[in-house]
């Protein structure tokens, strides 16, 4: 598409919008009609390896109709001379990144509350037909002249009704705002994986920044699936309670801690102080929903806060405080090599170290904490010391802040990170 150019014998084009990705973006006067539409040509070639996936995605998300204001649904679709086109409203306005980085670089409170409340309110009716956006970001929503939000592109989503069209295990979506299913689990992606990347947003809009840290794709991806970012409110005290709870609730790495639903984040942050009550998580100080069984800010287990008999490091098993494990049989030292976590899923619990070599994940650990390898670090408590060494795991194991890719001997007090969870090393 050249500016000038004459498309589907009806587009003039006035200006190009974008190029990237799987398709090219273009502004175009529709000379049947006299409206600006905007004009989506896929950028895939017949020798491409993923060419008639391609394709059928493209197809696909030209057929989606949501029907509601804050979304942007398809006019139309056309192929010609093997190219495939899509045409869609023109919206006035600025991306929604844009719009936060000319207001000098995040929104007020009351701001961001209307905005995020609209973007949910449409988030919502594309959940409702069976579709996970999976590429929910601030550049896919146009704010209009008027302040009002449209969420836009809907290229690769997973309609939950009908038959999956990727072939493969490969990331979809935009790495800054993905949830840590996304990175981890690609092809897993359920509503609640759209409800964290609302969350994300609604964060970037609070603060200014994404609720992540890192400058390459790795260290991107082991914040995601570990940073516990500052809530909104240690950043802005003017926010309100209520709403910088529900903010970080959207936020928890595991998807049974955040909202389930899109509405019910809307009652809570619509509906006052009242809606998020319950006692403080000793992990993150953050308040614990009624009823629910994960913190909502940092995932820890909330029977886990109340448990404080010591574990077996090496098998899980409550170990009491004898000389010898009562599940594996491993005797523990005199040093009493003792791991205590204070943050994740983790938090509450505390293992003591036995002696001899081992390896543990998942299973000794937490079962149902899947951002823990199932063979995560290996064990060297040998002679009065311990040392540990990442087994190659997903979300990495550290060391003082050292991801430990060879052993890395534990000193007093030394902090410990086994995939988010932060623990602290002591003996005697």
């Amino acid at each position: 598409m050249n500016i000038g150019e004459t498309i589907l014998n009806r587009y003039e084009i006035e200006d190009l919008l974008m190029e990237g990705g799987q398709a090219r973006l273009a502004k175009a006067l529709d000379k049947q009609t006299n409206c600006i539409v905007v004009i989506k040509q896929l950028s895939a070639f017949p020798k491409d390896p993923n060419y008639n996936e391609e394709c059928a995605r493209f197809q696909r998300a030209a057929q989606i109709r949501i029907s509601h204001p804050n979304v942007v649904d398809p006019l139309d679709y056309h192929e010609e001379k093997g190219d495939h086109y899509i045409v869609m409203p023109f919206i006035e306005g600025d991306t929604l990144d844009n719009y936060i980085f000319k207001r000098g670089g995040r929104l007020p409170f009351h701001e961001a509350l209307q905005i995020i409340t609209e973007i949910a309110s449409g988030l919502s009716a594309i959940h409702q037909q069976g579709i996970v956006d999976r590429d929910l970001k601030p550049s896919n929503i146009i704010v209009d002249p008027d302040n009002h939000p449209h969420i836009i592109d809907l290229g690769i989503c997973k309609n939950t009704n009908e038959k999956t069209i990727t072939k493969g295990s490969g990331l979809m979506g935009s790495l800054l705002w993905m949830s840590p299913e996304q990175v981890l689990y690609p092809g897993s992606e359920d509503f609640r994986s759209d409800i964290y990347s609302l969350g994300a947003i609604f964060y970037f809009m609070l603060t200014g920044s994404p609720p992540i840290r890192g400058n390459d794709a790795q260290s991107i991806i082991l914040s995601i699936c570990q940073y516990v970012p500052p809530s909104p409110r240690q950043l802005d005290p003017s926010i309100p309670v209520h709403v910088d709870e529900a903010c970080m609730r959207l936020l928890a790495k595991e998807r049974e801690a955040r909202f389930q639903t899109v509405e019910a984040f809307v009652q809570v942050i619509t509906g006052g102080p009242r809606s998020v009550a319950g006692p403080a998580c000793i992990s993150c100080g953050l308040a614990i929903q009624a009823g629910s069984n994960y913190c909502q800010n940092c995932g820890a287990q909330i029977d886990s806060l109340k448990d404080q008999t010591a574990k077996c490091f090496a098998c899980g098993a409550q170990s009491g405080e004898g000389p010898q494990c009562p599940g594996c049989g491993r005797s523990f030292s005199h040093s009493d090599h003792r791991l205590t976590f204070s943050k994740g899923t983790l938090t509450g619990m505390t293992f003591r170290i036995p002696e001899g070599i081992f390896q543990i994940g998942r299973n000794e650990l937490s079962p149902r904490d899947h951002m823990i390898s199932r063979r995560h670090l290996n064990v060297a408590c040998v002679d009065g010391s311990v040392a540990f060494e990442d087994s190659g795991s997903t979300n990495k194991t550290l060391v003082a802040g050292q991801i430990a890719d060879h052993q890395i001997m534990l000193i007093t007090n030394c902090e410990v990170c086994i995939a988010g969870n932060t623990g602290t090393y002591s003996h005697k």
